[in-house]
């Protein structure tokens, strides 16, 4: 992890994070949305997911978690094929691993130090 100051309420963000994406892609299904909102939002899903842990944790683990977010999408489709109101698609699978990619990409360009400046803005602590 990085040297974040509130390095536990970010990860517990991202935590959260992780539960919204959980709790709406197996919740009840929103009939009303389109194949390209649905691609969208599973796109959007993991790009934010990516780019929030990106600035906590140092670059040297986003291969692991690229590699734990394309396996939390894949089990998120295993899931939706369970369920009767979901299904399960390759290519939300897909719009996922391109969200990661493109979140990895924005990262290593130098946008993972997010949260530390952030911190950097925020008042610090008086002991």
């Amino acid at each position: 992890m990085r040297s974040l100051r509130f390095r536990y309420w970010w990860l517990a963000g991202g935590l959260l994070l992780v539960g919204f994406v959980l709790y709406t892609t197996l919740g009840p299904s929103r009939s009303g949305l389109s194949y390209i909102n649905d691609k969208s939002a599973h796109f959007f899903a993991f790009v934010a997911l990516m780019g929030w842990f990106s600035g906590v944790f140092r670059s040297n683990w986003f291969p692991l978690l690229a590699l734990l977010l394309v396996g939390f999408g894949i089990g998120i489709e295993l899931l939706q094929g369970q369920l009767g109101h979901r299904t399960a698609e390759v290519a939300d699978a897909l719009f996922d691993v391109a969200g990661i990619l493109v979140a990895w990409i924005i990262a290593a360009a130098g946008l993972d130090r997010w949260a530390e400046f952030v911190e950097a803005r925020l008042p610090a602590r008086d002991t």
